[in-house]
């Protein structure tokens, strides 16, 4: 099949868990299929095998955190009118150039939508990948999601509850929607990679880890690190329990202490973000306990890594998680929001070894057998061929 795939964020610039597991998508389908990679031009990268193309941008990089309103709906408007003009140049030739039979955009927005109105007009199939939603959205960015589910023929989801969540947000009404192919295709891990190594030759550095960028508002508050912040301060004042917190992954400081506290590097320990996936591998292993404190998620990619070592995971009960944790059996979960109910089962979890042994095993075991990328990778060229 001949696929073009279409993403605002792709490695190596931006790498988080939906710009990885694209990245892995990418290179699986590869070797069956001609794939062509359409990406804004700040990318500038070079795959084997991949048919990359760029689409111009007027301001590749800004900061918009340091910018007034006033500028920054003027720099967002012409970086839109930019990407329209470049888009409607580019992407009608890549699609007769290549002969292009399907168009997969990631993640909901105006540039996701011009793409698949574009692919329409062709007359190629379209869908969108949903890997996760906003816990909150404004309207334009509202807007933006409905209209690139409008010119998708076919909507691609990562946890089994998504869809109906995103439609319970939609502006355009719903009926609009009611009759959209859904698939459900969950991420998967690359367990021969993520495998743990000898436990013997490991020494534990660090009471818990978290992984996730703290860049923005939007991720600070959606990763729910403030509700991870009480929960250590519950322990350290209630139960005279001083733990060391690794944080791994891009932070901006100074939200983080205008957003959660002053004092927020008196319980976190913040290496920033790790290029090295061995690095990264390393710290994860010699902490006791991984984390995820998030009030809203698609399916965790940098979760399923962790269970995929082995390591005892505690979670909050949203998105995908559930599908991934049975509680008490995988790992441990709790409802998001409750620092209290996250600062107990922290405690429980450190005081035994024997549960943080059990679930470790019962961790890897899961994404062996359920969402080995090898299994994952034979749903996604099945829903290919029925589009």
């Amino acid at each position: 099949m001949r696929i073009l795939i279409y993403s605002y964020n792709f490695l190596p610039k931006n790498r988080g868990g939906m710009e990885k597991f694209i990245f892995s998508l990418v290179q699986r389908l590869k070797k069956n299929h001609e794939i062509s990679l359409l990406l804004p031009k700040r990318h500038n990268i070079c795959i084997s095998d991949i048919k990359t193309y760029y689409v111009g941008e007027i301001f590749p990089n800004y900061n918009r955190e340091n910018l007034s309103r006033l500028k920054l709906l003027i720099k967002d408007l012409l970086q839109l009118l930019s990407n329209i003009i470049s888009t409607s140049i580019v992407l009608p030739r890549v699609l007769k150039k290549n002969k292009i039979q399907i168009v997969t955009v990631f993640q909901p927005s105006s540039y996701s939508t011009l793409v698949n109105f574009i692919a329409l007009l062709f007359k190629k199939r379209t869908c969108i990948s949903l890997r996760g939603i906003e816990a909150e959205a404004n309207f334009f960015y509202q807007l933006s999601m409905d209209l690139t589910f409008l010119f998708s023929r076919a909507v691609i989801i990562n946890s089994k509850d998504l869809f109906d969540r995103y439609l319970k947000t939609t502006i355009i009404p719903r009926i609009f929607f009611s009759k959209k192919n859904t698939f459900y295709l969950p991420n998967g891990v690359n367990v021969d990679y993520w495998k743990p190594d000898k436990t013997e030759d490991l020494s534990k550095e660090s009471d818990l880890i978290f992984v996730g960028n703290l860049t923005d508002k939007s991720q600070i508050k959606n990763k729910g690190i403030s509700f991870l912040y009480e929960a250590i301060k519950i322990l350290r004042e209630n139960n005279n329990l001083i733990l060391k917190v690794v944080v791994i992954g891009r932070a901006n400081m100074y939200l983080l202490k205008k957003m959660i506290a002053p004092d927020i590097e008196k319980y976190f320990i913040f290496y920033g973000f790790l290029e090295n996936y061995n690095t990264l591998k390393s710290k994860i292993q010699t902490s006791r306990i991984y984390i995820l404190p998030s009030i809203s998620e698609g399916m965790p990619n940098s979760l399923m890594e962790a269970m995929a070592l082995g390591m005892p995971c505690i979670a909050s009960k949203v998105g995908g998680v559930p599908e991934l944790i049975e509680h008490n059996v995988e790992g441990l979960l709790f409802e998001p929001n409750n620092p209290k109910k996250l600062a107990e089962l922290i405690r429980l979890l450190l005081e035994d070894e024997n549960l943080q042994k059990k679930l470790g095993i019962n961790a890897r075991k899961k994404m062996v057998n359920e969402f080995n990328w090898n299994q994952i990778i034979k749903k996604f060229e099945i829903l290919y061929g029925k589009l």
